[in-house]
């Protein structure tokens, strides 16, 4: 499995790009941890989550994330197969409707123009 350029950089700060990139990846998930805002570029799919790399993003591109959840461009949820390593985790992942159900049309249409498709 290709990790990307942000599983290689030694950087920890996701910039957009990296972020579109991370949720393109079919294999992985950007993780977060709601109640201290930490969050995680895991694997995602198989039957072990593991963590990549704690990242961190610039306040505009988690606007951005959180604006794209919450108009359902993006998923959104929660996961139990890290409890033991992350408190409460919730993800952001592309809209897979085999896996999440039918996505709002407008919100598909605005995917679609971001490259937030699978």
């Amino acid at each position: 499995m290709n990790k990307g350029n942000y599983g290689k950089s030694d950087s920890n700060n996701l910039s957009l790009d990296n972020l579109t990139e991370v949720l393109q990846d079919p294999w992985r998930v950007l993780v977060v941890e709601p109640l201290t805002g930490t969050q995680f570029i895991t694997t995602y799919g198989s039957n072990e989550i593991e963590i990549i790399k704690k990242v961190s993003l610039e306040r505009a591109v988690n606007e951005k994330l959180m604006n794209l959840a919450d108009e359902k461009v993006i998923y959104y949820g929660s996961i139990d197969e890290i409890t033991h390593t992350i408190l409460n985790p919730h993800f952001f992942d592309i809209w897979r409707e085999d896996a999440y159900g039918k996505q709002p049309e407008l919100a598909a249409t605005k995917a679609q123009e971001l490259s937030l498709v699978d």
